[in-house]
């Protein structure tokens, strides 16, 4: 499945070169870019961190709310 940018993996487990931050827990490198989350340093070490090879987690809640949240927005403006 691809990646669909929902943030479920850096929020449930930083990689081995995020850094979290010590108010919000989170990584400092996970990004809201207006449509998905996106890694700041991800260009970097997409091989070593399979960025883009696809979703390990398709079941996991954050891809479905986001999946769903896309497909409304989509209807939405097909429609309006």
């Amino acid at each position: 499945m691809n990646c669909i940018g929902c943030g479920y993996c850096c929020t449930n487990c930083i990689c081995i070169i995020g850094l979290t931050d010590k108010v919000t827990g989170l990584c400092k490198f996970l990004m809201w870019n207006g449509e998905r989350y996106m890694c700041s340093i991800a260009e970097q070490y997409s091989k070593e961190l399979r960025i883009g090879m696809g979703c390990d987690f398709p079941d996991n809640p954050y891809r479905k709310e986001m999946l769903k949240q896309k497909k409304s927005k989509s209807r939405h403006v097909k429609t309006g």
